[in-house]
């Protein structure tokens, strides 16, 4: 594969290169020299996929290797795992279930402030209206 080829993927996604560069460690020139190889390393490709957070798949579909390659779509639209995401995703959960408490109470109070209303209406009911014998 190429370094045109990776370096074309990588717009489509919208990459900055300045930035990739300061991930990857390496100055902007050595970024585009690497872009500029006739066959790019299997361990270059593996650090573009952790920097981007994309799956060595991505890089492969379209290109001439992927004729080597039995590619499920399903492998293709995951990302490469991000460190902490079981951390991420158990976030998540508690988060979740915060809100679902959080909606079960709002609608505690919006049957609260119904009964209240009602009292209040009952209670108006029982009161002469002052404003009609005035």
């Amino acid at each position: 594969m190429n370094g045109n080829f990776l370096k074309e993927k990588l717009q489509l996604i919208d990459v900055q290169f300045v930035e990739l560069s300061k991930i990857l460690k390496i100055t902007p020139q050595s970024l585009n020299s690497r872009f500029k190889t006739k066959d790019v390393t299997i361990s270059f490709l593996i650090e573009l996929c952790e920097a981007v957070k994309k799956s060595p798949y991505y890089f492969i579909k379209g290109s001439e290797y992927e004729r080597y390659f039995t590619l499920d779509e399903s492998v293709l639209k995951e990302d490469v795992p991000v460190e902490g995401a079981t951390a991420i995703s158990d976030k998540i959960r508690l988060l979740e279930e915060q809100n679902d408490l959080l909606k079960e109470n709002l609608n505690l109070y919006k049957d609260r402030c119904e009964i209240y209303k009602d009292e209040i209406a009952e209670l108006r009911g029982n009161t002469p209206d002052r404003s009609q014998t005035a």
